[in-house]
């Protein structure tokens, strides 16, 4: 049930909502027949769902069959750029994007530029809308194998102004984040004694099972909030008995030890999940790299794991920061400390998984990589791959009844 819901969906998603509807149609008359009312009812509130969606969608995307509609804003060097996407006569989601270092390019090859990135990875429509003629259009053209034009009237043109007016919003609501963002900024760089403003932050939590698979994340916050493509992810080798300092060392050291040997910018402040003890920690390690300059941070929970109690040490105060609370500062810790500890246990698990998968499928000969997938999805866990019987196996994808009785011999011999 869950796997045909998940076909539907992307059906659905796909623009094919009318196929979606017969496949709810047919088993709304199947649970009749047998007199499961309660079922019936459910796919006919379903029915009843779907069909008022794809009304207001047809309604909508009359005469844009397969087409993204794609407006570009410029405001105090600002860039947005919203796109309304349409496949098979449905508006199937709405995109915004905020590109950066454009302040060298006017608004024609700033809109080339995105376009061109854009459809590197992913192919272009038949019909790509825009509000403003790209730099080299007709190159852009040839290359994407599109119609590229400007509505000027009647429905697309509606379109394009609702698109235009989205993208102006963004922008809008993105500079007052950002503003926001930086007085907070400015805040915590009162609090912390500096004198420049803080641009950029580095925070690094540690995950780990009794010393198993330990992991270390680092996560980085600046003017534009999370800055999610410079976050990184350390799997701990110098240590597998529950030790968070090592742990810790190992993992600050690898990354500034790095920075320092390609003479590579650092961040204004460092901060460390943890208490004053993590903070020594930090506070050796830049010793002994003989590095200066960041702040050296480390944020405690409160009593009983409290949030909005937090405690901020700075290297160099025997006594924690006083941070007023229910503040954007003690929000903008919180968020920071917070992402850092969901990407470390991210990939924490993430490790544990593949090692579990490995320590019973990867050692089966002759099962390579499609096969193992194939068990895993069928099964579910490898835990259920081995308490399969050879017919249960027999049933998965690839996978005949020789190959079923030498993995069955294998996993229970």
């Amino acid at each position: 049930a869950y796997a045909d819901s998940i076909r539907e969906a992307v059906l659905f998603l796909s623009g094919r909502g009318n196929q979606v509807q017969k496949l709810l149609q047919q088993r709304m008359a199947t649970y009749a027949k047998t007199e499961n009312f309660e079922e019936a009812a459910r796919e006919r509130d379903r029915l009843t769902a779907l069909a008022k969606v794809l009304g207001q969608q047809n309604a909508v995307a009359k005469g844009l069959a397969d087409t993204d509609v794609v407006a570009f804003v410029r405001k105090g060097g600002r860039v947005a750029v919203q796109m309304f996407t349409y496949r098979k006569g449905a508006h199937i989601g709405n995109s915004q994007y905020f590109p950066q270092n454009l302040d060298h390019e006017d608004d024609a090859e700033a809109l080339r530029l995105f376009l061109a990135l854009h459809y590197t990875d992913r192919k272009a429509p038949r019909s790509i809308l825009v509000n403003l003629e790209p730099a080299d259009a007709e190159t852009l053209r040839e290359a994407l194998h599109c119609k590229m034009t400007i509505p000027t009237r009647g429905e697309k043109q509606q379109v394009m102004k609702q698109a235009i007016l989205n993208a102006t919003s963004a922008l809008a609501r993105k500079a007052a984040e950002q503003d926001s963002q930086k007085q907070t900024l400015a805040d915590l760089a009162d609090l912390l004694g500096l004198t420049q403003p803080i641009r950029r932050i580095e925070c690094f939590d540690i995950s780990n099972i009794q010393g198993r698979q330990p992991v270390a994340s680092l996560v980085v916050a600046g003017e534009e909030g999370m800055l999610k493509s410079d976050y990184r992810k350390f799997a701990i080798r110098s240590k597998q008995t529950p030790d968070d300092y090592t742990m810790m060392r190992e993992a600050l050291t690898r990354r500034y030890g790095r920075l320092k040997k390609e003479q590579s910018p650092l961040p204004d402040v460092i901060m460390v999940d943890g208490g004053q003890g993590h903070l020594n920690v930090l506070i050796d390690v830049f010793k002994e790299l003989d590095i200066e300059g960041p702040a050296l941070t480390a944020i405690a929970k409160g009593p009983e794991r409290d949030k909005g109690l937090e405690k901020i040490y700075l290297a160099g105060q025997v006594e924690p920061l006083p941070i007023p609370h229910n503040t954007p500062l003690i929000f903008l810790l919180q968020r920071i400390r917070d992402e850092a500890h969901r990407v470390a246990i991210g990939y924490h698990r993430q490790l544990r998984s593949k090692k579990l998968v490995r320590s019973i499928l990867d050692e089966i000969p002759n099962i390579g990589p499609k096969r193992k997938k194939a068990l895993l999805l069928h099964f579910g866990s490898p835990a259920a791959v081995k308490a399969a019987t050879v017919d249960d196996l027999c049933k998965v994808e690839g996978i005949n009844r020789a190959m079923a009785e030498h993995i069955h011999n294998y996993l229970n011999a």
